[in-house]
């Protein structure tokens, strides 16, 4: 968040913040020598915000993070989609890290970011691949449109080498709607190919997907990929923390004999 939308949009939070902290300034020498940057950090954290907005869950998204943003996730699964990598585990985990340069507004934004998929004890750390995507996000009358280009599973190592690195394009569109009055009115539209759709991966396809806001902290999502059908909801418990909780069911008829469950928490930052 900016400094410039977040004076714009939040000036009665902030009168009443500094009317808290004035007496503090009289009796605290420390606090007198804060920058002005320091002091806005400290009123963005004393005023509750969300970070959640609609989104599509399991699915390649047509936008990508901004110049500087980072984020840190970790997620946790009940089985693996692929039969062949399934073993004793009754519960599989992974965690990734990815940041963003570049303008997508004015030229392009580059998004890159690394999987460390084997976090179960005794394979730590022996699977992971690479990740990245050039993405461009234009204004429209219905609403800001996101285009991207990019690959996954690049340079794997581990258990990922038997999956092929995918190559895909995705559209996003951002904007309202009122057919349910009882949801939040923003929601997100994403249509995309890949050449590892199907077939966990290893064989071209379409996605689809639809996410919506249940109210100001929470989303939920339902999505197409290739042969499979998703579904998934995300939730952010603290809105002082920009930690989101987000869980979903992957190939829910199981048509692949791969339905598992998806547990992931994910914290967006400032990174420069």
């Amino acid at each position: 968040m900016t400094t410039d939308y977040f004076r714009g949009r939040c000036s009665t939070a902030l009168v009443i913040a500094l009317g808290l902290l004035i007496p503090f300034k009289a009796s605290s020498a420390e606090q007198e020598k804060l920058s002005p940057n320091e002091v806005i950090s400290l009123l963005q954290y004393m005023v509750p915000r969300s970070a959640v907005g609609p989104s599509t869950f399991g699915i390649f998204s047509g936008y990508g993070l901004n110049h500087g943003q980072a984020f840190l996730s970790g997620s946790i699964t009940n089985k693996r989609q692929l039969e062949g990598e399934r073993s004793g585990e009754r519960i599989d985990g992974s965690y990734a890290a990815g940041i963003g340069i570049g303008d997508p507004i004015n030229s392009f934004g580059f998004e890159a970011h690394l999987g460390i998929l084997s976090s179960t004890p005794g394979d730590h750390t022996e699977a992971g691949n690479l990740g990245f995507k050039i993405h461009r996000r234009t204004e429209t009358k219905s609403g800001p449109l996101g285009f991207a280009v990019g690959a996954s599973n690049v340079a794997p190592w581990g258990d990922p080498t038997a999956i092929k690195t995918s190559y895909y394009g995705a559209a996003s569109l951002l904007t309202t709607q009122s057919v349910i009055p009882k949801l939040k009115p923003d929601i997100m539209l994403t249509g995309g190919v890949s050449t590892g759709a199907r077939n966990a991966g290893q064989d071209p396809g379409v996605f689809l997907g639809i996410g919506g806001k249940i109210n100001d902290t929470s989303s939920f999502s339902a999505s197409w990929s290739g042969d499979e059908f998703i579904v998934g909801a995300t939730t952010q418990p603290d809105l002082r923390i920009p930690i989101m909780v987000s869980a979903g069911i992957a190939d829910v008829n199981d048509s692949n004999n791969a339905q598992r469950l998806i547990l992931s928490f994910s914290y967006s930052f400032e990174a420069f």
